[in-house]
């Protein structure tokens, strides 16, 4: 009987130890938050922001948090999806993932420039910031349901992030897409960073690039994310003019039709300025640890 009950008792520990690893590996969501509870979740050091608006359809944007326990390589911030936010949370036990937004927003200029088919199931957060500081970076990682078997197609879901106003090199920036694949001009998108290879209902000759698969995780069986596929953490950086008011637009959308959801998690405080020190060179190729180079 004694050994029954150390037995009995090894199991129930380790069925607590497996329930609480559980719990601390779940992805949080909280798909109420509102527009201003978005900017100042991603505000880092050096930036105000103002007029904040937001338009998603229902469900569709949330602050996570606890993403530290997951793969997905942030711990928390926020998430704009083309289908409901809470969504993204896992595991991945569901390989055409779809929340066709009722009254959804459809069409959106910027997105239109960067992919071919028609733009559904929007999501948009938009703010005017002033800066301290001579250049603004935000971290981020893009995930879809699109994964693998759309890589090139016409479902080329995708997103971008928008700058205008003042181009300290001249002149302005008019909905500069800051949201590219490092060290090309190419967009984030399905398309664009993938496994490196046409997906089963793809077509090499609708393919953009497959040559970025080291920036790319497979998500299959994974346990605390649902999207199938995401990017590794991605940073948009711009140089821009301290003091002057610059508009932002992160922007995420379905492309050629409204199934298959994506989402774009951006990471807590990291929408924030850095400076490049005297005698540095800007180089707009690389990531903020080395975007001075001497």
């Amino acid at each position: 009987m004694k050994h029954l009950y150390q037995s009995l008792k090894g199991y129930v520990a380790i069925l607590i130890c497996f329930l609480s690893v559980s719990a601390v590996a779940q992805l949080n969501v909280n798909s109420a938050a509102s527009a201003e509870d978005l900017a100042n979740a991603i505000l880092g050091s050096g930036v105000s922001v103002s007029n904040v608006t937001l338009h998603c359809g229902p469900g569709g944007s949330g602050i996570f948090s606890n993403g530290g326990s997951t793969n997905v390589g942030l711990n928390d911030g926020i998430l704009l999806t083309s289908g409901r936010a809470a969504d993204a949370i896992g595991p991945n036990n569901d390989g055409s993932l779809t929340f066709e937004q009722p009254n959804a927003y459809n069409g959106d200029s910027e997105l239109d420039n960067l992919v071919s088919g028609s733009i559904e199931d929007v999501c948009r957060l938009e703010f005017d910031f002033v800066a301290e500081s001579e250049f603004i970076s935000v971290q981020y990682v893009f995930g879809s349901e699109e994964y693998n078997e759309y890589v090139c197609s016409q479902f080329n879901d995708v997103f971008g992030f928008f700058v205008s106003g003042a181009n300290p090199g001249g002149g302005n920036y008019n909905n500069f897409n800051v949201a590219l694949v490092p060290s090309t001009n190419l967009p984030v998108s399905v398309n664009t960073i993938n496994n490196g290879s046409a997906g089963n209902q793809g077509s090499p000759a609708n393919c953009v690039s497959l040559a970025h698969s080291a920036l790319y995780t497979s998500n299959a069986g994974g346990l605390s994310i649902q999207y199938d596929g995401f990017t590794v953490v991605l940073t948009a950086e711009i140089a821009i003019v301290p003091g002057e008011t610059y508009h932002f637009k992160f922007a995420i959308a379905d492309v050629s039709d409204s199934r298959l959801d994506s989402g774009v998690f951006i990471r807590s405080q990291s929408f924030s300025v850095f400076t490049c020190a005297a005698g540095s060179i800007f180089n707009e190729s690389t990531a903020p640890a080395d975007f001075c180079l001497k």
